[in-house]
This record gives C-alpha cells, structure tokens and sequence, in this order.
C-alpha cells in the first residue's frame, strides 16, 4: 500500500476530443478509502500491520480523524457523517509490528 492507495492518484489522460494530439491532460482519481470517507460507507482495511511506509500510515491516520478533512490535489473532502472504517489485523503474524501509537481509538 502507497499513498495513492489512501489518497487516490493524478495520472495522465489524452483529451476526448483529441486523439491524435500530443498534448496530455491529468486528471484526479479518488481512492476507494477516499470515495467511503466521502460517500459515508463502510469501509474495512485489513492487516495495516504489513505497512512499512510511515507517510502511508500518517495519510490514513489523517484521513481517520472524525469531523475533518482531507486536502487532495483538485480539492477538500469532508468527512461524512455516517463514514465507519473497520480495521483488522492478526496480531503475531510474521512480518507485522506494533502500531506504537500511530492509530488513536475513535469513538
């Protein structure tokens, strides 16, 4: 998992209009962590304990954080009121650490 898992992704686009032409557009594709928060789903993330990167493990404590927002390329999300993120995880597996803080118990 990467940030863009979290966060979604810019990547580019040729225009509709233009296939033959050399010029590229970007364009913003939300995360399916990003559509939940914002469409207010359920949304469960199992095993977080294989993360390695701590930029990932910041980007979705961040995005876990109740009454907030995000702040993506194209523009500010907000939190639904009725998003719930479920995380599992087997504890004692090869290969997964302890959090040591990093997620808090929302309620």
């Amino acid at each position: 998992m990467d940030k863009s898992d979290i966060l979604g992704s810019i990547l580019p686009v040729l225009p509709d209009e233009k296939i033959d032409s050399a010029g590229v557009e970007y364009k913003y594709y939300p995360s399916e962590i990003i559509r939940a928060y914002e469409n207010g789903w359920l949304l469960e993330i199992q095993e977080p304990t294989v993360i390695r990167e701590a930029a990932v493990l910041m980007a979705l404590n961040s995005a876990l954080e109740p009454d907030d927002s995000i702040n993506l390329p194209t523009r500010i999300v907000h939190r639904h009121p009725d998003f719930i993120a479920v995380i599992t995880t087997n504890r004692g597996y090869n290969g997964c650490f302890k959090f040591g803080g990093i997620f808090i118990a929302y309620k």
